[in-house]
């Protein structure tokens, strides 16, 4: 890591940065400088040389050495006393994406992050959206028991009465959250709004797969079980280090929807997009996708069809 003992300073309260730090090492050493002296030009550079067209990613990357540039401010570390971060919108951002690569988040790219996660809850939770779980205030979610999933046909029995395919990745989690009895809360930073994770005390939980908390009078019903998922989805990208408005359900949904179509497409040798009319019951049934949806598919990730 470039510039090391700095950045073990800020990653001591910001541990969700040591992976980006590593991320930019390569550009840093090149430039002969910490991230903080970056100018705007060598800022755009080191994204460019990124490979990817994820906007989500090259946002959350700009989102986190902006706050390590803030830092290095307050600290007056930066040579010209700029942070210039700060100066890359989205729109410039657009011009730094590999538009031939895939934009939405990839099978490896989600492992990686889920692997960051500290509670099986919070694992089972994005592999669940990514695999086409949701139904009415994430109730597909919060009332999957372990022994509605066929371990060895990998497959889970929903209380909507859809049976879905599941991976190994996915069983991992739920299983991991069944056997967890405590959880790692996360709290908001009031400074930035990051989310930073609180090792102690940790929160006594009780469940199944679905855990809730060991409180008095909590409530576990099918809209307060949904309200703790939304909850947990949302400070769980905040710890991650995604700004928001950049990741969701909806985006993990979707992501698993295009994934799955990728997938059907190599398996019976057809392009994507005639996935969504060759197999579409295939689709159905693992993400309740219908006919309706084609058009709003092909509109918003037409690079995908291409």
């Amino acid at each position: 890591m470039y510039n090391e003992e700095q950045k073990r300073r800020y990653i001591a309260e910001n541990p969700a940065a040591e992976q980006w730090f590593e991320n930019a090492e390569e550009y840093e050493e090149a430039n002969g400088r910490d991230l903080y002296d970056f100018t705007t030009p060598m800022i755009l550079e080191m994204y460019k040389m990124f490979m990817t067209s994820s906007i989500d990613r090259l946002a959350m990357a700009n989102s986190v050495f902006s706050r390590y540039a803030d830092w290095a401010l307050t600290n007056t570390l930066i040579r010209d006393g700029q942070n210039h971060f700060n100066e890359i919108t989205v729109p410039i951002l657009s011009n730094c994406i590999d538009r031939k690569a895939t934009a939405l988040i990839t099978r490896e790219e989600l492992a990686h992050q889920v692997s960051r996660l500290h509670n099986g809850l919070d694992k089972y939770v994005f592999w669940a959206l990514f695999e086409g779980l949701k139904g009415n205030e994430f109730c597909e979610i919060t009332s999957l028991r372990w022994e509605d999933i066929d371990v060895k046909n990998k497959t889970a029995k929903l209380c909507t009465g859809r049976t879905v395919k599941v991976s190994d990745e996915f069983i991992a989690a739920a299983e991991m959250s069944r056997n967890e009895d405590t959880y790692h809360a996360y709290t908001e930073n009031s400074e930035d709004g990051a989310a930073t994770r609180v090792v102690e005390p940790e929160r006594p939980m009780t469940g199944d797969v679905w855990k809730i908390p060991v409180k008095k009078n909590v409530a576990n019903t099918s809209y307060s079980r949904g309200k703790q998922c939304y909850k947990i989805i949302v400070r769980c990208i905040n710890y991650l280090g995604y700004p928001r408005g950049y990741f969701s359900a909806k985006y993990l949904w979707d992501s698993g929807v295009m994934d799955y179509i990728y997938r059907l497409a190599e398996e019976h040798g057809i392009k994507p997009l005639d996935v969504m009319y060759k197999h579409i019951d295939e689709l159905h049934a693992q993400y309740n996708f219908i006919p309706q949806m084609r058009n709003s598919y092909k509109l918003k990730y037409i690079k995908y069809f291409e």
